[in-house]
């Protein structure tokens, strides 16, 4: 994953962001195509989780506790996407049109992996490990850099360390 997004912002030369004209700067690219192939697991897992549930009967809620935890962690995750866009003048629909595309592959992953679980189980660790990969490039390269330069450092620190608890208090709540 990280390979891949290092990959992409090679390829975002000034020439190609400014032919991008949904897009006002790089990091607003970046964000969007790490966003798109972070949905993919996501959706994949949701799928899973289904389809789980139906073959083996202990598990019958797990799709749904996936779904539910997915869409609690999408709305930090369209913010991520919609802010920086508002911030350079888009619109408020261009920003939540721009967020809702980021999520648009989790349903088209979730059917066919609900349909193929045989297929997509084995799959999931390693998709997850490339959404991982993406994600903790993406924070290392433009956002902790961009933080740095608008909050101090303690601001980060215990901004980050409130996220990160939150999350970990709604997986065990889940």
């Amino acid at each position: 994953g990280a390979g891949f997004l290092w990959a992409v912002n090679r390829g975002l030369t000034p020439e190609r962001v400014s032919r991008m004209r949904w897009f006002g700067s790089r990091q607003e690219i970046l964000i969007f195509v790490a966003m798109c192939f972070h949905s993919i697991p996501e959706g994949v897992a949701v799928g899973v989780g289904y389809a789980s549930a139906e073959r083996i009967p202990e598990m019958e809620s797990l799709g749904a506790t996936i779904a539910i935890a997915i869409a609690i962690h999408n709305i930090p995750e369209g913010l991520a996407v919609a802010i920086p866009l508002r911030a350079n003048g888009a619109s408020l629909a261009r920003g939540f049109f721009t967020a809702f595309l980021t999520s648009l592959p989790q349903p088209l992953a979730a059917v066919p992996a609900a349909a193929l679980v045989w297929f997509f189980e084995p799959l999931m660790i390693p998709f997850l490990g490339f959404a991982a990969g993406a994600m903790i490039f993406l924070v290392l390269l433009e956002l902790i850099p961009d933080a740095l330069q608008r909050r101090t450092p303690l601001e980060i620190a215990w901004s980050f360390i409130t996220g990160f608890s939150l999350m970990i208090l709604a997986q065990v709540i889940l």
